[in-house]
């Protein structure tokens, strides 16, 4: 969806018929954000693997173009995100000017958004949210991030990463059954729409 909203928009920030210009513009813009690639990277790779020479302001230039269509890209996957009746989310750290700063992840089965903000606090996840209680939300047990669905379902994967740690510090007995067991329930979920209740 995003991609096609700045492909399909492209254009619009050039003048009609500068298709060349629009393609530099995305093949800039979608390694940026997505892979942490900084301008003069970004300048080198598009260099080296497309033979396009743009400098580190050309970049700058291009993005900032861009984010008209960006915006309009975000704001249409939040609409459909929000419309889900389970929606997780996640963030981890990433510097933004040499300052830390969040990448928040929300998805569903219809949507994914990401967006960093420079708090982790529960005010981001609301904002995303916009007053929607979803069915079911899914998270780590972070406490700025409970009680915003209905229902609080805790992610599996980081229950999964600490039962892996207590392997790793040597626990022999508990850990290795409770490993196998969220194993088994994530292999289910994964094949639930095939399964009839029965089966379960």
């Amino acid at each position: 969806m995003l991609r096609e909203a700045v492909s399909g928009g492209a254009s619009g920030w050039y003048g009609a018929g500068d298709a060349v210009r629009a393609r530099r513009a995305v093949a800039a813009g979608l390694p940026a954000p997505h892979h942490h690639v900084g301008f003069e990277r970004l300048s080198r790779l598009l260099a080296g693997l497309f033979g396009l020479k743009m400098s580190e302001g050309a970049i700058a230039n291009s993005l900032r173009r861009m984010g008209t269509a960006l915006d309009l890209a975000c704001a249409a996957i939040k609409a459909k995100l929000v419309t889900a009746p389970v929606i997780a989310s996640d963030e981890t750290t990433t510097r933004v000017n040499g300052v830390t700063h969040w990448q928040w992840v929300f998805h569903s089965d219809q949507a994914v958004l990401h967006t960093i903000a420079p708090s982790r606090a529960r005010a981001m996840a609301e904002q995303v949210l916009g007053g929607v209680r979803p069915e079911v939300w899914v998270s780590d047990r972070y406490a700025g991030k409970q009680d915003l669905g209905q229902v609080h379902q805790v992610c599996l994967a980081h229950v999964l990463r600490d039962v892996q740690y207590a392997i790793d510090c040597g626990d022999t007995v508990v850990a290795p059954r409770v490993r196998d067991h969220l194993r088994w329930a994530i292999r289910v979920s994964k094949r639930r729409p095939s399964l009839k209740d029965a089966t379960l």
